[in-house]
């Protein structure tokens, strides 16, 4: 059994894994505090150590839980080209967060160019409008950055309180593409791999139904049709591409906050931890 919490505080974590343990299961947890409960409850305690999550929303601790999770994967089934691979994540992280004024242009797209940074979505039929009006964001990713498109819409809507509809684009085709409108906004994650190709023909379609297409891309050659195009050449296979992706959806977000002059580290209605039973 394995957990992963940032605080070793979710009761709910908690309680599965004293009840595996209490069974005879091996239970490794993954946790920035290895003073927590969670780690007392657990057999193994793997410490993400990089130090006080100082804001609300996660994201050192997330994208350090993925590190830690392709490093366990390797220990269990050793590979020389992802031994190698893990080795240039740091200088990936680093090129990504050199990109940081080609992001906060990739939001101020998704947020419709809107002059009044207290007013998004004053572009006629387009941007993302004020909380309560419904999904006005569409993060999609697949395969593995499928988990990254979640962590993108979480933090956009943690810090600007606007509503992100995230799909696989599979998914997204039987359905949810029903509400695209023109100047609607669409995140897409494309990174190098088998899904390359798909991801570039959902950016065609969206783009020919008036979207306004955000991609981020690590893929070689011409990406998707798009308004704006954030290259990340992150150099990694795609296992390990969530890692560097989240940090630009992360920067992208922050980006958008700022934008909307609000706090990206302490959202209204959320606290460190939140307790659930």
């Amino acid at each position: 059994m394995l957990a992963i919490s940032q605080s070793g505080s979710s009761e709910d974590v908690v309680e599965v894994i004293a009840e595996a343990r209490r069974q005879g299961a091996p239970t490794v947890v993954i946790t920035n505090d290895p003073d927590s409960r969670l780690a007392a409850e657990a057999e193994h305690v793997l410490d993400l150590a990089v130090g006080r999550e100082r804001s609300v929303p996660a994201s050192k601790t997330y994208t350090a839980s993925l590190l830690m999770l392709a490093m366990l994967s390797q220990a269990m089934q050793p590979d020389p080209q992802l031994a190698a691979a893990l080795d240039e994540v740091p200088s990936a992280i680093q090129r990504v967060l050199q990109l940081e004024r080609e992001l906060e242009q990739a939001g101020r797209v998704l947020q419709g160019g809107a002059d009044d940074p207290g007013l998004p979505g004053r572009r006629p039929g387009g941007g993302i409008p004020p909380s309560g009006h419904g999904p006005r964001l569409a993060v999609l990713g697949r395969g593995f950055n499928l988990a990254t498109a979640h962590e993108i819409a979480l933090k956009v809507m943690e810090t600007c309180s606007v509503v992100a509809e995230t799909r696989s684009d599979a998914d997204f085709l039987h359905g949810p593409i029903a509400m695209v409108r023109p100047g609607f906004p669409v995140l897409l994650i494309e990174a190098a791999g088998p899904t390359l190709g798909d991801m570039r023909a959902l950016a065609g379609r969206l783009t020919a139904l008036g979207a306004r297409v955000v991609v981020l891309t690590d893929g070689d050659g011409r990406a998707g049709e798009a308004e704006e195009v954030v290259r990340l050449r992150t150099g990694l296979p795609e296992v390990l591409t969530p890692i560097p992706f989240a940090v630009a959806g992360q920067l992208l977000a922050l980006g958008m906050a700022v934008r909307l002059g609000v706090d990206p580290a302490r959202p209204r209605g959320l606290r460190k931890v939140t307790v659930t039973r």
